[in-house]
């Protein structure tokens, strides 16, 4: 599979702090004419899954368009919204087989709004997932107890550490250590309830034991990110949202999906010695430990070794072997 992140709209109806969008401007949207220009790279790189984002994809004027646009190219496609949308904008939008993400809600009054969206999707036949993102202090009783209350609409649930990012110094090893006993105890509970389990983003292998590890991998929770770039608003390629580093254009997409040989990146000074690393069983994210000292070096690697998601795997892709 070939999968592809479409950013719709910086325009949201809410402020996550653990949000992208915030660092970048606002008001951007695709208009009409950019998405038909979009078409016709993604059918020449094959691209099977086209997954909307923002933003909240919902509030954008042209969600219909777009998705019958893609629908009409054979190309499939899946929404992520924070959960919080009003469903008429969706009336009209095939939803059947449809993955749509609902953020776990945070408060009684985004609880209400999120539970009657849940209930909605299941009628439309849609797959909704759960998802959010544990910091230091996460409240993991409270996310088991929305969970176990409203299980008949959830499908799954996707949690991820808070997200490395290049732009500042980088605590993402010290927020797992501060989780990991939480993180753990939680997605045990998860897999008894029987939901479907899944990370999207680069899990160390060094901060877990062995058992540790067997039980991730035993949940699917080992899996890796499958879309490690998107198109912009701008129809620029860029790397995974939170690093927003351009390194293409919309003519540089069936080249990037061709390449064939895989570089490595260390993330972390240890990386270098680790012997998951050596083995190729622990593939780092594009981030640093350090923040913008390191930023010259990757943006050089960026622009010469394109990355792409194959088969699900994210890999740095470059021209040596």
């Amino acid at each position: 599979m070939v999968a592809v992140d479409l950013f719709l709209t910086n325009q949201c109806n809410k402020q996550c702090a653990c949000c992208f969008v915030k660092e970048k401007a606002h008001g951007s949207s695709l208009t009409r004419e950019d998405f038909d220009r979009i078409i016709p790279h993604l059918k020449r790189a094959k691209v099977d899954l086209v997954t909307l984002i923002g933003g909240e994809p919902t509030i954008y004027p042209e969600l219909a368009y777009v998705t019958q646009g893609l629908r009409n190219n054979n190309i499939r496609y899946d929404i992520f919204s924070n959960g919080l949308f009003d469903a008429r904008r969706l009336d009209g939008i095939v939803l059947e087989g449809v993955q749509v993400s609902v953020h776990l809600p945070s408060d009684a009054r985004t609880e209400k709004k999120a539970v009657e969206n849940l209930e909605y999707l299941r009628k439309r036949k849609a797959t909704a997932i759960l998802r959010d993102v544990i910091s230091d202090g996460y409240n993991f009783s409270k996310a088991v107890r929305f969970i176990e209350k409203h299980r008949k609409y959830i499908s799954g649930v996707r949690v991820k550490i808070a997200q490395p990012n290049l732009e500042r110094s980088n605590e993402y090893l010290h927020d797992i250590v501060q989780v990991k006993t939480g993180l753990l105890t939680f997605l045990k509970i998860l897999d008894k309830m029987g939901m479907d389990l899944s990370n999207c983003c680069f899990l160390p292998y060094c901060e877990f034991s062995k058992n540790e590890l067997n039980f991730l991998k035993s949940v699917n929770y080992l899996s890796r990110c499958q879309r490690v770039f998107y198109i912009d608003t701008d129809l620029t390629l860029k790397l995974c949202p939170y690093h927003n580093e351009a390194f293409g254009g919309l003519e540089d997409l069936g080249a990037v999906l061709a390449r064939k040989h895989l570089i490595k990146i260390p993330v972390y000074e240890k990386c270098g010695s680790c012997d998951y690393h050596k083995r190729n069983e622990c593939i780092p994210c594009f981030s640093y430990s350090n923040s913008k000292d390191d930023l010259t070096g990757f943006r050089k690697v960026v622009l010469q070794d394109p990355i792409v998601c194959d088969q699900g795997k994210a890999r740095i892709m470059g021209t040596g072997e």
